[in-house]
C-alpha cells in the first residue's frame, strides 16, 4: 500500500511538471494556426491578453497543486482547465485552419470540429461552479450541495452529449463552415438552437448562483488561514454574479466579468497556495 501511495505521488508529481509546458505549447501552436490562416483577431487585444494571462494563470496555479497536493481537486480542476483551452482549443484552431487553407478536412479536422461543438460548456462549469463549489480543500461544504453538483453535472452532460451528436459540426473559429459529424444524428440541430437549451442554460444558472452562495457560506464558517484564503476567493468570484445575466447588459460589461474572473480566480488560489500553504 505505502509503495503504491509513493508511485501514484510520484506520477502526480510528473504530470504536474508537464501541465505549464504542454499548455504553453498548445497555445503557441494555435496562435500559430491563427495567423497562418488570417483568422488572428486584432479587434480585441485586451481580451487575448486577457484569456492569455488567465487560463496561464491555471496552468502554473494547478501545475503546483498536482505536484504538492494530488489528493485535493482544485489542482486538477485547475489542470483540467488550462489543458481544455490549450489543448481542444488547438484541435479546434486546426480544423478552422484547414477548412480555410485546404477546404478538404482530414480526419483530425472533423476530430478538432467535433471537440469544438462541446468542450466550450464543460469548461465553463469547471470554472464557474465546480471551482468556487469544492474551494479550498476539494470538497463540497457538506451533502447539502450535492444537489448543486449533481444538477449541473446533469445539466453539462446533456449540453456535452448533444454538442457531440448534432447532425453537422460548426468550425468555431471560421464562421460558414460546417463538416457533417460522422457520429451525428440525421436533423439534430446545434445544441443551441434546441428547446431544451434553456433548461439546460438554466440548469447553469442555478449552479452559479449555487457556487456564489457556497463561498459565501463557507466565508462566513471559516477560520485563521483557511478565512484568509476565503477572503481573496470572495473577491475573485465576486465577478460572477453579472456572468448569468451577461445577455441582457452591454457586451462589454460580460467581457470585462469573465475576463475578471479567469484573472482573479487563478490569483486568489495563487495566493492561498504561496502565501497561506494550502498545500500543507
Amino acid at each position: 500500500m505505502m509503495r503504491r501511495r509513493i508511485l501514484l505521488f510520484a506520477l502526480a508529481r510528473l504530470v504536474g511538471w508537464l501541465i505549464v509546458p504542454v499548455y504553453v505549447v498548445s497555445v503557441f501552436i494555435g496562435y500559430w494556426l491563427e495567423h497562418s490562416a488570417g483568422l488572428w483577431n486584432e479587434e480585441n487585444p485586451v481580451e487575448n491578453v486577457a484569456l492569455l494571462v488567465g487560463f496561464g494563470g491555471f496552468a502554473v496555479v494547478g501545475s503546483l497543486l498536482v505536484a504538492k497536493r494530488p489528493t485535493n481537486l482544485i489542482g486538477w480542476i485547475m489542470a483540467t482547465i488550462s489543458l481544455i483551452v490549450g489543448v481542444f482549443h488547438t484541435g479546434d484552431t486546426y480544423a478552422a485552419y484547414v477548412v480555410v487553407t485546404r477546404g478538404q478536412p482530414d480526419a483530425l479536422t472533423v476530430a478538432g470540429a467535433w471537440i469544438g461543438s462541446w468542450y466550450w460548456y464543460l469548461l465553463l462549469a469547471l470554472i464557474l461552479v465546480y471551482l468556487p463549489l469544492l474551494f479550498p480543500d476539494g470538497r463540497l461544504l457538506s451533502r447539502r450541495w450535492l444537489p448543486v453538483a449533481v444538477l449541473m453535472g446533469v445539466g453539462t452532460l446533456g449540453v456535452v452529449v448533444l454538442g457531440a451528436l448534432a447532425d453537422t459540426l460548426s468550425v468555431n473559429e471560421a464562421p460558414g463552415y460546417e463538416i457533417d459529424n460522422p457520429i451525428g444524428i440525421e436533423g439534430l440541430a446545434y445544441v443551441e438552437d434546441l428547446p431544451v437549451f434553456g433548461v439546460l442554460g438554466g440548469l447553469l444558472f442555478v449552479g452559479v448562483i449555487g457556487a456564489v452562495a457556497s463561498v459565501v457560506v463557507r466565508f462566513r464558517r471559516s477560520r485563521g488561514a483557511e478565512r484568509e484564503q476565503m477572503k481573496w476567493f470572495v473577491c475573485a468570484v465576486a465577478p460572477m454574479l453579472v456572468i448569468p445575466i451577461g445577455d441582457y447588459l452591454p457586451g462589454i460589461i460580460g467581457n470585462v466579468a469573465f475576463a475578471g474572473v479567469l484573472i482573479a480566480l487563478p490569483t486568489a488560489i495563487g495566493i492561498a497556495v504561496l502565501k497561506y500553504r494550502l498545500y500543507d
